[in-house]
């Protein structure tokens, strides 16, 4: 898949992100303002630099995407960088 690391974001593309976002904090009941927020905003952006460009698509990716989809705010423990970049094998 290709990365494409200098992608410049408008706002149609922030729209997508803010987007699915705003739905990932609404799920987990996390404030949007907050630091894993801020990691979630950062994991999709990205997905959507590598190649998830509609809402669809970004929903797809981030619920197939390891941390994301297993993110739990109770957990009481903090994902180390490397657990919090890495996707779910498929397949």
């Amino acid at each position: 898949m290709t990365f494409h690391l200098n992608m410049t974001l408008g706002s149609e593309e922030l729209t997508v992100i803010e987007t699915v976002l705003g739905e990932w904090c609404s799920e987990h009941g996390i404030d949007h303002v907050s630091p894993d927020a801020s990691i979630a905003g950062a994991v999709l952006v990205a997905l959507f630099k590598e190649g998830n460009f509609t809402t669809s698509a970004l929903r797809r990716a981030a619920a197939q995407h390891k941390w994301l989809a297993h993110y739990h705010p109770d957990a009481g423990d903090t994902a180390d960088v490397s657990q919090v970049f890495a996707k779910t094998e498929v397949g």
